[in-house]
C-alpha cells in the first residue's frame, strides 16, 4: 500500500500509457531489482506488497508491463528485470518526487517566514518544520536575544539505535552541550554550513553522532544559528538540501 500512496507523486501518468497499479507495479520492481541485483518474480513481490488484486491479476499485470517494453526475462523460468524504459521511467518518478518534496518545503517555508515579525513564533516553527522534514533533531537559536528553540528530538529517540540506554544518554548529554556551547563553535567555523561527523565533534564523547550547522540571518539583522542533530547515519542530504533551500528565501 505504501507503493501506492508513493506513486501518486509522479504527475505524467498519461504520458506513460499504464494504469496506476501498473506504474506502482513496475516501480516496485525497479526498487526491488536495484536493492537485489537478480530478476525479481511476480510472487516475490506479490507476497511482500498489498496490491489488492488476485496473483492471477498480478501476473498479467506483469505480462501487461513486459509487453509495453518497461520489463523483459533475461532468461527462460526467470523473474522480470527492467529495460531502459523501465529505468527512465524509475528516474523520471524519483526526478519528480523530488522537485514536489522541494516545492512543498519551499512554499512552507515561504510561510512561516511572512510572519517574521512573530519572531519567537517563527524560530519555534521553523525547528519543527526542518525537524520534520530533515528527521533530525534541530536547534534554532539567536545570537542577538539568547532565544533557543529545540524539536525533533522525541521523534528521534523512537530510532532503532536509541534502544540503547548508554547511547540515548549520550544524545541527552550532546544536546546539553550544544547548548551551551554551541554559539562558540559557531564562533571557530569558518564556513557557514559546516558538517561534523563523528570524531569531528569538538568533544570525542559524542563520536557515534554528526551535527550540521548553520547561521543565517532568517529575522531582520538577527544572527541565527541552526543545529541539526542526529545519529552518523542521519539523512545528511536531506538536512543540507532544506538548510539551503532557507538560506536562499532569507
Amino acid at each position: 500500500m505504501r507503493v501506492l500512496i508513493y506513486y501518486t507523486l509522479y504527475v505524467n501518468i498519461k504520458k506513460a500509457g499504464m494504469t496506476e497499479r501498473q506504474k506502482a507495479i513496475l516501480l516496485t520492481l525497479v526498487k526491488e531489482y536495484i536493492k537485489h541485483g537478480q530478476p525479481i518474480g511476480s510472487k516475490y513481490i506479490f507476497e511482500r506488497y498489498n496490491f489488492n488484486i488476485s496473483p492471477a491479476t498480478f501476473r498479467n499485470e506483469f505480462a501487461t508491463l513486459e509487453r509495453f517494453g518497461y520489463l523483459y526475462q533475461p532468461y527462460t523460468s526467470a523473474g522480470r528485470a527492467p529495460t531502459d524504459k523501465g529505468y527512465r521511467f524509475f528516474v523520471n518518478y524519483l526526478l519528480e518526487k523530488r522537485r514536489l518534496e522541494q516545492e512543498r518545503t519551499r512554499k512552507i517555508l515561504e510561510e512561516l517566514i511572512r510572519v517574521r515579525k512573530r519572531e519567537e513564533q517563527l524560530l519555534y516553527n521553523l525547528a519543527k518544520t526542518i525537524a520534520d522534514f530533515s528527521n533530525s533533531a534541530v536547534m534554532i537559536g539567536s545570537l542577538n536575544k539568547g532565544l533557543f528553540f529545540k524539536s525533533g528530538i522525541h521523534r528521534i529517540l523512537s530510532m532503532p539505535e536509541f534502544d540503547d540506554l548508554n547511547f540515548r544518554k549520550k544524545f541527552g548529554s550532546l544536546v546539553d552541550f550544544l547548548e551551551d556551547n554551541i554559539f562558540e563553535i559557531v564562533n571557530k567555523s569558518e564556513n557557514d554550513l559546516s558538517v561534523y561527523i563523528g570524531k569531528e565533534l569538538p568533544y570525542r564523547y559524542y563520536d557515534d553522532f554528526s551535527l550540521i550547522l548553520s547561521r543565517c540571518s532568517i529575522v531582520g539583522n538577527d544572527k541565527n544559528i541552526i543545529a541539526l542533530i542526529g545519529p552518523k547515519r542521519m539523512d545528511y542530504s536531506k538536512g543540507i538540501n532544506i538548510i539551503k533551500i532557507l538560506r536562499k528565501l532569507v
